[in-house]
């Protein structure tokens, strides 16, 4: 309006916005909301400050949404609500307003000094179910002006990453051929640089874990590669102190801080000009726990470039591949995965759902934490200290009526019996157990309270998996033992001829032997070894009468199941993998 801002500043005390939000009637319905839209909400709400005096949800799990009834003439709401927004024009704003600032800056500074925004006061009475998040929306806008600003705040204020620059990069990629090499760059270089050399080393080496523990003499650092801790360097304890206090601040902890347990994450990324990297930005899941000797630090990365989500692609022997394609064709049942953390479950369940997911079919996933993203998927953490249970939410997600559905776990016998009874009425159910072989998963459903009749109805298939090292291409070939071949010969000797499988001649296996490709290992990468136990008219009929799971095993073997031990002996005889590998994954 042409009012000058040395005018404003003074004259003006407060301003204050407002609109009306029509009120949810009391027929509302609670629903789960998209990831998307949680993660957006938990942004806004985020910025704002502990100077408001509100008390903020730490999370989002449900929202509500208008239903209709006769009280409200079926529209679902029912009266009007303000929501507000108070601009207190301080020194600060007064400042601003002199020097001609943006409305960026000034929302910015306003908010720091505690003031709520319209959107977010609309979004804490959606949270309450006052009124709804499209209300609210349909009043404010989608809120990427609040989030523009939440992604500048965190730029500024918390620096939730490191960069790593060309010249770290160059030399830790020049010396990664071996741990020695490794070491010696880590004894030569500066205290600030050995983070970023670290992380690029974990980054190019395709590393699981970082594992940095002090000890008694010095601060060990370990890499886990392909799911087994190497010993790559050490410090000595003097350096150590400065390393912690930058992962601590990069995952957003207080450095002074020593508590039992510490979680965070942050992210790596490499320099603009650095041209051949997979992945330019790598995130890392933090966790810090006091030991005897200090802190120790483990640093999962999480690569999507490092996830294969392809079926085909994951090792499953065809014959195994096949039954499994089978299965997750049929609408209905439950399909459950089973083996030790760290065993690939989750990979192949991401993978299953990827193949599965089409624009015609609703797929809901409830998992504890989401690991990668799944365009086109609703997928929904967990949150025990909240109450949001998987068996809370899978009870509230069926309610969507999704086709397929994903839960991360059955760690309880109420998540049984839902995700029973969810097969039971038409939805197909993928899940995870931790059971020794597939056979076991049977005797675990039963401990938890699901009857002979609902399993041998509901359930489709029971798959068991490992992973074992893959040999590199440096292998060497060596002839058998009389103890190895006669380990092979056992184990061979039982697979059915239902199975369908070739058996390789039994005279020649491989043995890792290392060269630079694998850091002196003689090992790159893994593959899958399992076995897909499926239900048949046998299978049903000891189920009902209670057959222990060493007679269900045998029976699945003798209809043609390939079993984790068998399936890991052909993958010797083929050359990909050793007999040390298999005998450490699987009982021979």
């Amino acid at each position: 309006l042409g009012v000058k801002p040395s005018l404003i500043a003074p004259a003006v005390k407060v301003l204050i916005g407002q609109r009306l939000v029509r009120k949810l009637c009391q027929c509302k319905e609670e629903y789960v909301p998209a990831q998307e839209s949680i993660e957006s909400l938990k942004k806004i709400l985020a910025i704002i400050s502990p100077k408001s005096k509100l008390e903020i949800p730490k999370d989002v799990q449900k929202l509500y949404r208008p239903k209709g009834c006769p009280k409200c003439n079926n529209f679902g709401y029912k009266g009007r609500v303000g929501i507000f927004e108070v601009l207190t024009i301080d020194e600060e704003i007064e400042k601003l307003l002199m020097e001609m600032a943006g409305e960026t800056e000034i929302t910015m500074a306003a908010l720091e000094a505690g003031m709520i925004t319209m959107l977010q006061d609309g979004i804490l009475k959606a949270v309450e179910g006052i009124t709804s998040i499209d209300e609210v929306k349909r009043v404010t806008g989608e809120g990427d002006f609040l989030q523009g600003i939440y992604e500048k705040l965190m730029a500024q204020t918390l620096g939730k990453g490191v960069l790593v620059d060309v010249k770290n990069f160059q030399k830790t990629r020049e010396n990664i051929s071996s741990f020695k090499k490794i070491q010696a760059l880590v004894s030569a270089s500066q205290t600030t640089e050995i983070n970023p050399i670290i992380f690029t080393a974990a980054c190019l080496m395709e590393v699981g874990d970082i594992h940095i523990e002090p000890g008694a003499e010095d601060v060990k650092i370990r890499f886990r590669i392909d799911g087994i801790l190497q010993n790559v360097a050490s410090l000595p304890l003097n350096e150590y102190p400065s390393l912690l206090g930058e992962i601590k601040m990069l995952s957003g902890f207080k450095t002074e801080v020593r508590e039992g347990v510490i979680d965070g994450r942050f992210s790596i990324k490499f320099d603009p000009e650095i041209k051949d990297i997979q992945e330019r930005s790598v995130d890392v899941r933090v966790s810090v726990i006091l030991g005897g000797y200090g802190e120790t630090v483990v640093m999962r990365l999480l690569r999507k470039s490092s996830i294969e989500l392809d079926l085909g692609k994951l090792g499953i022997r065809k014959e195994n591949l096949a039954k499994i394609q089978q299965e997750i064709s049929k609408p209905n049942g439950v399909i459950l995965n089973t083996g030790p953390t760290g065993s690939g479950k989750t990979t192949t369940l991401y993978s299953i759902l990827r193949q599965l997911n089409k624009p015609e079919i609703k797929i809901i996933t409830v998992e504890d934490p989401i690991e990668y993203q799944l365009e086109g998927i609703l997928q929904t953490p967990v949150n025990e200290k909240e109450g949001y249970t998987f068996a809370t939410a899978l009870r509230a997600l069926l309610r969507q009526n999704p086709d397929t559905m994903m839960i991360g776990e059955i760690r309880d016998d109420e998540t049984a019996q839902i995700a029973i009874q969810a097969a039971l009425t038409g939805h197909l159910v993928l899940s995870t157990l931790h059971t020794n072989n597939a056979a076991g998963a049977i005797q675990r459903l039963s401990n938890m309270g699901v009857s002979a009749s609902d399993m041998a109805s509901a359930t489709n298939a029971f798959i068991a998996q490992r992973l074992v090292r893959k040999l590199c291409e440096c292998k060497k070939e060596v002839e058998l033992t009389p103890e190895e071949k006669a380990k092979i010969e056992k184990v061979i000797g039982t697979i059915s001829s239902k199975a369908g499988v070739v058996v390789p001649k039994i005279n020649k296996i491989f043995k890792p032997q290392g060269c630079a490709k694998c850091n002196e290992l003689g090992y790159k990468g893994r593959t899958t070894i399992s076995e897909v136990l499926t239900m048949d008219k046998d299978i049903q009929e000891l189920i009902g009468r209670g057959a222990i799971t060493s007679e269900i095993n045998a029976k699945a073997v003798e209809n043609g199941m390939i079993t984790m031990a068998q399936d890991g002996v052909l993958k010797i005889l083929e050359g990909e993998t050793t007999l040390e590998e298999v005998e450490r994954a699987t009982e021979l």
